[in-house]
């Protein structure tokens, strides 16, 4: 008999309960904030992440895995690559281990999966990020034009890249600029309230307001 197709919202909550399951920590869940699962970017996954030999649950496990390694992303950002006070100290460490562990629950789940080829896709696609993640703290980049490219590859390199694997056009060609304008305006949030009005000015014109709504108003179709 053949199984009933399972609908959207049954499969993000299928996602979320396995991510929120497998990330559970209790130590680190009391000393570190915990990362919430990002519902943009767990819609692109889940349209992305498709094959004809997969079974349902095989890409649900994949895209959990995809999850995972955006924590893992997520959480080693707030990690601040210079020295700190001895105070902060302990939560630098706990933050770095809080990354690694979701690194290796998406390894891990990977593994069971013998997805050799998509481990590589994913662990490509973090060495790209976090280098673009260097270069932006230590400002390592001049203009506009050249920040705004290390925000795009730090927020979608993963996402386009399992898009080019799964062989998925439309997220190649949504997933770098609604990310990368969702970075931004998050940035813009921030330096208004660190009232820094000099960065406000650099932003603003770059940003296509009526270009880019919300990721739910897509029909993502490859």
């Amino acid at each position: 008999m053949q199984q009933a197709e399972w609908k959207e919202e049954e499969r993000f909550q299928w996602i979320q309960d396995r991510f929120d399951r497998l990330s559970a920590h209790r130590y680190l869940n009391q000393h570190v904030s915990k990362v919430s699962i990002d519902l943009d970017k767990m819609m692109l996954f889940t349209n992305c992440i498709d094959a004809p030999e997969l079974a349902e649950e095989g890409k649900l496990k994949r895209t959990t895995a995809a999850m995972l390694v955006d924590a893992a992303l997520t959480t080693h950002q707030y990690v601040p690559l210079h020295n700190e006070a001895r105070d902060r100290e302990i939560e630098k460490q706990l933050t770095v281990l809080a990354g690694d562990w979701f690194s290796s629950l998406y390894y891990s789940e990977l593994a069971k999966l013998e997805d050799v080829k998509l481990v590589r896709v994913f662990s490509g696609s973090i060495q790209k990020t976090n280098d673009a993640k260097i270069r932006l703290h230590e400002h390592d980049w001049s203009g506009v034009d050249e920040l705004e490219s290390l925000v795009t590859i730090m927020e979608s390199t993963l996402i386009k890249n399992v898009g080019v694997f799964y062989n998925h056009e439309a997220v190649q060609h949504i997933a770098p600029p609604f990310l990368t304008y969702r970075r931004l305006l998050d940035m813009i949030e921030h330096a208004e309230e660190k009232e820094n009005p000099s960065v406000q000015r650099g932003y603003h014109r770059y940003l296509p307001w009526n270009r880019v709504g919300k990721l739910g108003m897509y029909r993502l179709k490859g």
